[in-house]
């Protein structure tokens, strides 16, 4: 089976990155990465995974960089956040360059009802908007030569943007209701919405 890394990228302060929210830990305490369980579950009987938590882990961009290369993978989900981004991008963008795998990211930034991430970062395939999605595995299989909609991902097809289909933008509705317009991040959306969707399983 081809091989997907589920990535937490490392920071120089505890970074917590999950549930579409992105804060700087005051504390010296961590929450589990829940997206990147849910989306284990998703994909454990599709494909060999990989789990690097460089937070968790306490590990510098080398020896993350060198823990994800060494897996060889062909695909990278990975967090990321509006209070991280500016530090995650030189990581993925790098790994994008050396590996040549599809990249999909995973956070706040992923799920304004405009989708300017993937225009301003033509190296990053897809954007998770909501990481329950039972489409991401048939998403992963196409490897990034699909033009068809995924529900809860946004990619890029033959130099265009594939928007995730109309009956799945609940997160992207969520935060119009609330007001939230281009290029703001939809953190209470989000987490609203999240909220429900697990508490239908």
């Amino acid at each position: 089976m081809k091989t997907v890394v589920l990535l937490n990228p490392p920071a120089r302060r505890v970074q917590l990155r999950d549930l579409y929210c992105s804060i700087t830990s005051k504390g010296n305490y961590l929450w589990p990465p829940i997206a990147l369980l849910v989306l284990s579950g998703n994909l454990k009987d599709r494909f060999d995974l990989t789990v690097v938590d460089a937070i968790a882990e306490t590990l510098s961009p080398q020896a993350a960089m060198a823990r994800v290369a060494a897996a060889k993978p062909f695909a990278i989900i990975a967090l990321t956040g509006s209070a991280s981004w500016l530090v995650d991008k030189d990581l993925l963008s790098e790994l994008k360059s050396r590996l040549g795998c599809l990249v999909a990211v995973c956070g706040d930034l992923c799920v304004d009802p405009d989708p300017w991430f993937l225009r301003d970062h033509p190296w990053v395939d897809a954007l998770l908007a909501d990481f329950t999605t039972p489409e991401i595995g048939a998403f992963l299989e196409a490897e990034g030569k699909s033009g068809e909609p995924f529900a809860g991902i946004r990619h890029r097809f033959d130099g265009k943007i594939v928007l995730m289909t109309v009956v799945d933008q609940r997160i992207l509705d969520a935060a119009r209701r609330l007001g939230l317009g281009p290029k703001r991040t939809v953190e209470a959306a989000a987490l609203k919405e999240t909220k429900r969707l697990f508490t239908q399983f």
